[in-house]
């Protein structure tokens, strides 16, 4: 950075794991290094100190600052961004030396962060709001490509004036070199493993505990929309889409474990249909073995938690609502009790399928398809063309694929009828996706 001996700036990208201290314990005797360097484990200990103002306006600009001890060695670092995403950190980080123990936030005057980023630096009444106090051991993993990852075993606290909260995490973070080889590194690591990734970061687990909440029951995630304009080339508008999936699959499957909202298995089995709608749109840009093994596993696994949504629809909605209009009928009662005792079924079938290694291996799997996508780099027509032909072109043959049920609706059988279904929910979610990208385009 400009102006400032010793910064180190980059964008973060890492993978985040939550785990029990006994994964914890045997993670680190694995080793994910077939064909690859790896240094001896280094066991160091990491104070560090989370600053904001008392109305946390860092926080609210999805930006985190602390000081940290390594050794007797002092550094501040900034990071902005939004944090975790289905498992994945992806932020803009700035970290700079300090002298001793105390923060020098002017020095990020002299750095390259954005104007208003500055100024709330230097006008705010920062204070310390929260420590952690981490336990870590590193394992260096090299390339013959010059490759560089760092997988660290964090065992630890977070630390506020009246609690404390237990951390377990592994970090596997890209320091140089194809992301593809961190998600190599990582599928190795996790491979035999039920590992869910880490929805927070440890600054967002810091303000938890300082407000004395608890990360509390999970709750179905909708699809959210990235933000798209009609000058996105296809490359990038794919990218963002594909986050967009990943972030509603990743968080509702831990739901589905968790059973803790019945509205998880639907918004699972949506994002895997959304994930698809989207491969298919960009068939173009990324075409292979690896995006056929993506189609195809998350039909498989919406398929699995098709059964899961279908029961919890019958026992929850069909069937109560049947029983009001009928309040004298004894054996809609009975039957409700049976359904209740097969819903308890499927849903363990399912979190037993669904809490091994298959979804992890599935979702680092995309993530690599998200963060290091060979397609990318592949010099193709398609891939330098804007976001809104692709669309265009993904819409008409959806539509066209509509049309050829609709003009035959009348004598269509009610496999067919679903097909016509699944037709329309493709167009649906397609069009969704690229209004953005289409608005106040002509056609």
């Amino acid at each position: 950075m400009s102006g400032i001996v010793g910064s180190r700036s980059q964008r973060e990208l890492e993978i985040k794991f939550d785990v029990s201290a006994d994964q914890l314990t045997r993670l680190q005797t694995k080793h994910p290094v077939k064909g690859r360097q790896q240094s001896k484990p280094v066991h160091s200990n990491l104070r560090s100190i989370y600053f904001d103002t008392p109305c946390r306006s860092l926080k609210a600009k999805s930006v985190s600052l602390r000081i940290r001890q390594i050794g007797d060695k002092w550094v501040q670092t900034l990071k902005s961004g939004n944090g975790v995403v289905a498992g994945l950190s992806n932020r803009l980080e700035l970290e700079l030396p300090l002298s001793g123990a105390r923060p020098e936030f002017d020095k990020f005057q002299k750095s390259r962060l954005p104007a208003a980023l500055k100024k709330l630096l230097r006008t705010a009444d920062l204070e310390p709001v929260f420590e952690t106090v981490i336990s870590r051991t590193t394992n260096q993993i090299c390339g013959s490509n010059g490759e560089h990852v760092e997988i660290a075993f964090d065992k630890g606290i977070v630390k506020t004036r009246h609690s404390s909260r237990s951390i377990h995490e592994v970090e596997i973070e890209l320091r140089s070199g194809d992301p593809d080889f961190m998600f190599g590194v990582a599928e190795e690591l996790s491979s035999g493993e039920s590992l869910r990734f880490s929805s927070l970061s440890k600054a967002e687990r810091g303000y938890l505990a300082v407000d004395g909440a608890n990360a509390g029951p999970l709750t179905a995630a909708r699809y959210h929309q990235p933000k798209l304009n009609k000058t996105c080339q296809a490359k990038d508008a794919y990218q963002a889409l594909l986050r967009a999936c990943a972030s509603q699959i990743s968080h509702n499957w831990t739901v589905v474990l968790d059973g803790s909202d019945i509205d998880g298995p639907h918004q699972l089995r949506i994002g895997l249909r959304r994930l698809r709608s989207t491969l298919r749109a960009f068939g173009g840009l990324h075409r292979g073995k690896r995006l056929a093994r993506l189609t195809t596993e998350a039909r498989n696994i919406a398929r699995i938690v098709g059964d899961l949504r279908d029961a919890d629809v019958l026992a929850t909605q069909i069937v109560p609502a049947v029983a009001g209009s009928l309040p004298n009928d004894e054996t809609l009662a009975d039957l409700q009790v049976r359904l209740n005792a097969r819903r308890g079924q499927i849903r363990a079938k399912v979190a037993s399928e669904l809490d091994g290694d298959r979804m992890t291996a599935f979702l680092l799997q995309l993530g690599r398809s998200i963060e290091a996508p060979r397609w990318r780099k592949k010099s193709s027509i398609k891939n330098e063309l804007l976001a809104a032909e692709v669309a265009c072109d993904a819409l008409e043959d959806s539509w066209q694929n509509v049309l050829m049920w609709g003009r035959r609706i009348g004598k269509l059988s009610i496999p067919e009828r679903h097909s016509m279904r699944k037709a329309l929910k493709l167009l649906r979610y397609q069009t969704e996706a690229f209004g953005p990208v289409l608005a106040s385009r002509k056609t």
